[in-house]
């Protein structure tokens, strides 16, 4: 959050804020999500590096919707036309 600089009592209020939304939802990976995201890497010729963003991104295709304050994941969500919250950083 440094590099943001946003302070970590900001985040982990709108953290809290948003776990808390009727419409929020936790999601674990299942088989298929580990599947697509290896599939998004191979595709991208990435290497393993960006597995953790490629398997959130691809639990964020699931639901349609991601919530981060990642620029570069909030750039590859949007090209793929996924919700992202919040809206403007």
């Amino acid at each position: 959050m440094r590099t943001l600089k946003i302070e970590i009592g900001k985040v982990a209020y709108k953290v809290e804020e948003y776990l808390q939304y009727h419409k929020a939802e936790l999601v674990n990976e299942t088989p298929e999500d580990i599947g697509r995201a290896l599939s998004l890497i191979e595709k991208e010729g990435l290497n393993l590096s960006q597995y953790n963003d490629k398997i959130i991104l691809s639990l964020a295709i699931k639901v349609a919707s991601l919530a981060t304050f990642d620029r570069k994941l909030r750039k590859q969500a949007s090209a793929r036309r996924i919700q992202i919250l919040p809206e403007r950083l």
